[in-house]
């Protein structure tokens, strides 16, 4: 199952990504700080680190400071800015809503709807996994090394030689 780390302390957003998480099929691990979503990092590492938009620039060295440092093994890590939700849907009133005067609410700001940033999500998920696991290359049958063959019997003859030096 694919690993996810999220820095985020906004209840709200953290349910958002909750629902994310188990609409791509990932387990999601959340940090209220950077020091903390570090701590996860080197206990394992993750598929996809989402970050917040506001991160620090402190912040953000330190997390690209520790992946440079771990190499090979972290290459395979992708990192994703977390948007913001849309805001969940207003009440619509209660019994005394026929009494009131008729105002429209007020706008909302406009957020990205959690499934499309849960499809994008799977594309840099299956990024991760791409270069974690790279394509296998189909091996040769049997049938297509034919040790008689002429372009064969040199290079046999020069591992023979070799491991007889040895």
């Amino acid at each position: 199952m694919p690993l996810i780390v999220a820095v985020e302390q906004d209840g709200t957003q953290v349910a958002h990504l909750t629902a994310v998480a188990t609409r791509v099929k990932a387990e999601l691990r959340l940090a209220d700080s950077m020091a903390s979503a570090l701590a996860l990092i080197e206990a394992e590492l993750p598929d996809v680190i989402l970050m917040p938009a506001l991160l620090s620039t402190a912040d953000e060295l330190a997390l690209g400071s520790r992946l440079r440092d771990l190499g090979a093994s972290a290459a395979h890590v992708q990192t994703l800015t977390i948007p913001q939700f849309e805001p969940p849907a207003q009440p619509a009133g209660g019994r005394m809503l026929s009494f009131r005067r008729t105002r429209k609410p007020p706008p909302l700001p406009h957020g990205t709807p959690a499934d499309s940033f849960a499809d994008q999500l799977t594309v840099y998920l299956e990024r991760a996994s791409a270069i974690r696991q790279p394509p296998r290359r189909q091996a040769v049958s049997p049938g297509a090394f034919d040790p008689a063959e002429p372009r064969f019997v040199a290079l046999i003859a020069r591992l023979d030689e070799l491991a007889q030096r040895a």
